[in-house]
Order: C-alpha cells, then sequence, then structure tokens
C-alpha cells in the first residue's frame, strides 16, 4: 500500500501543478487579449477647438469676419485708404485686405493688366458682397488673390497661406462675410454758396469679438 501511495501521490501533485500552471496561463493569455480590444484601452482623438470670429468694421464701408486668434491691424500705405493686415506670431500666413481708388474701370481690364498672375494661374468669377470678382488660385494654391471694382473702387484680398489649415478657413470666411455698403447718391442741394461744405463722418475701423 504505501508503495502503491508512493507512486500515485507524486503523480497526483504533478497532475495538480500542471493543471495550476495551465489555469494560470490561460487566465493571463484572456487578459492580455481583453486590454487589446477593450474600447476603454482606445486613445481617443482629442477635439479640435473651435475657431471663434470677430467682425472687422472698416471706416471706408466694408465689413468682413476673421477668426480671433489673427491679429488685425491697420497700416498707412501709400495710394491705398485702407490696408488690413492679418497675420500670427505662431503660424506664417498672412492676408491683406486693401482698399484705394481703382486705376480702370472693370475688373476685367484690372485683371488684363495685373501682372503678377501666370500661366500656371487658375481665374474664378466669383460673387464678392454681391458683385462680379475675380479670384486667382496661384500655383500650389498656397496664394489667392480676389479683386474687386465697385464705384471706381478697388478691393483686393491677398492671401498667401501657410500650412495651417486655419488660413484657409480664414481665407473663405473673409470671401463669405465681406460685405460692402452701397454708395448712397445725394441729391444736389440748391442755393448760393456761402454756406458750410458738407462732411462725412468715418467711424474708425474697429474689430468687434
Amino acid at each position: 500500500m504505501k508503495k502503491i501511495l508512493r507512486i500515485v501521490l507524486p503523480l497526483l501533485f504533478l497532475l495538480l501543478g500542471v493543471g495550476v500552471f495551465v489555469f494560470i496561463f490561460f487566465s493571463v493569455k484572456n487578459k492580455a487579449q481583453e486590454g487589446v480590444i477593450s474600447p476603454t484601452s482606445q486613445v481617443q482623438p482629442t477635439a479640435k477647438p473651435q475657431i471663434e470670429w470677430g467682425l472687422w468694421q472698416d471706416q471706408f464701408g466694408f465689413s468682413f469676419e476673421y477668426p480671433t486668434v489673427l491679429e488685425a491691424k491697420q497700416e498707412e500705405v501709400k495710394d491705398k485708404d485702407s490696408y488690413v493686415v492679418l497675420s500670427s506670431p505662431l503660424e506664417a500666413g498672412k492676408i491683406v485686405v486693401s482698399f484705394g481708388e481703382a486705376p480702370q474701370e472693370t475688373i476685367g481690364e484690372w485683371f488684363k493688366a495685373y501682372k503678377e498672375a501666370t500661366a500656371s494661374s487658375k481665374v474664378e468669377d466669383i460673387k464678392l458682397s454681391e458683385r462680379q470678382a475675380k479670384k486667382i488660385i496661384f500655383e500650389g494654391e498656397k496664394r489667392l488673390v480676389t479683386a474687386m471694382i465697385d464705384e471706381g473702387d478697388l478691393i483686393i484680398i491677398d492671401g498667401n497661406l501657410g500650412q495651417d489649415e486655419l488660413w484657409n478657413k480664414a481665407y473663405d470666411r473673409i470671401l463669405t462675410s465681406f460685405y460692402l455698403e452701397p454708395v448712397e447718391e445725394k441729391a444736389p442741394t440748391s442755393g448760393s454758396g456761402g454756406g458750410m461744405e458738407g462732411e462725412e463722418l468715418f467711424l474708425e475701423g474697429e474689430i468687434e469679438e
């Protein structure tokens, strides 16, 4: 009997050890697989911050929306009544909105005289504030120029767009939100001279957020 126990007991311990090892092995394997396919372990993409839009209202009767993360500044430039520069200290790029006297009568004549456009540039006829305009897309689509002539005034929106998608969104928003106040024709007043000449009151360009 003792001889049988000496043989059976080691076998039982061996089988028990094998059973425990197999149980632990498959338990660890199943947990590892669950960790891989578990939805909670997946990296969730971070949401991009929403763009806040401000409104530029210019003293010469036009306005447009732009991202408030960009700096909007009025600069003095020869032969331009208004010269608004949008820039960023963090991202390379710049958009300029200029307003001044038109050297041509129509936008078609302006485009014929515009020497910066090349054979590889694309040209689109679009509407800007319900008026006819030309949109020039330069090679590589990193520079866009949109121009419009109205009542003898030339408006140019010149965008040198960087790598960040923000600049493309900013340019598109400027075009879609651009508004130019119509020129009101005033009837001439009768009477002789000697009175004070009429004055036009312009509001300073400002940024509303």
